[in-house]
């Protein structure tokens, strides 16, 4: 009698599922299969939206960019002339300044 009790628990019981179980695990496999594949199909055309939306961006960006440049430049010629002029401007005050003291002296010496 022992020996017939180890004899039971050797042995293993399979499960073995019936056609239609297995016909409904494959249909869950197929449903779930498809959806990653419409899943898949989305994303890929966001993936290639968004690959057409960076190229329009990065070209916005160089042309940015670029034109910063030369707004850059512009300013920097602006600030040269600014630089200039107020280098003539103060060079014209002291001419204004000496003439205007020329003019009192001048005055003064005729009252």
């Amino acid at each position: 009698m022992p020996d017939d009790h180890l004899g039971q628990s050797d042995q293993e019981e399979v499960y073995e599922p019936t056609y239609d179980q297995l016909l409904k695990i494959y249909e869950k496999i197929h449903a779930s299969y498809r959806k990653l594949k419409k899943t898949h199909a989305s994303l890929k055309v966001d993936f290639l939206n968004l690959q057409k939306e960076y190229e329009i961006l990065s070209k916005d960006h160089l042309q940015i960019d670029s034109n910063h440049m030369s707004l850059f430049d512009e300013f920097d010629e602006l600030n040269k002339k600014h630089y200039e002029i107020v280098i003539e401007h103060d060079s014209l005050k002291v001419s204004y300044t000496s003439l205007e003291y020329d003019f009192k002296t001048h005055i003064d010496k005729f009252e």
